[in-house]
């Protein structure tokens, strides 16, 4: 087993040039985005990943004695973008609305959690030309949100 060396098995990719990096849903340590985020940015490549589940305190009013809080399932875009003379970054950030089937139930099983939305925006980005939107798992199955 090799570990990953992003500088070259991702960036340079055989010497082609890497616009976007992809990971799927759940897949990123939040504090390991930032890190990779600012290596891409060297190159001009973008990120598009699924993050970690992020535990949110828990709820003044919430009565059931197994609740131990909400959880949040994002897909974040970290994309470059040229301002001025300058390469930067925008992120934009979207939450998981719906649950896979039983996911909710067993969060709640195992960990005495829920998963929640705390924004239901989904966006359809145009970054340099290439459209896209970022759909997690059940999101995809709605059909509001496919047809928007």
């Amino acid at each position: 087993m090799t570990s990953l060396n992003l500088e070259y098995d991702i960036i340079v990719c055989r010497g082609k040039k890497i616009d976007h990096v992809l990971f799927p849903e759940l897949l990123l340590p939040r504090k390991l985005l930032l890190y990779i985020s600012k290596l891409l940015l060297k190159e001009n490549s973008s990120i598009i990943a699924g993050i970690e589940h992020k535990t949110h305190t828990l709820a003044d009013n919430e009565s059931h004695p197994s609740f131990n809080g909400i959880l949040t399932d994002q897909l974040l875009c970290v994309l470059c973008v040229q301002i001025d003379d300058y390469v930067q970054q925008i992120a934009v950030g979207q939450d998981k609305t719906i649950p896979a089937q039983a996911e909710e139930e067993e969060l709640f099983k195992v960990g005495g959690k829920y998963l929640r939305a705390f924004d239901n925006n989904k966006y359809l980005i145009n970054h340099g030309g290439v459209y896209f939107s970022g759909l997690i798992c059940n999101d995809l199955l709605d059909i509001n949100n496919r047809a928007n």
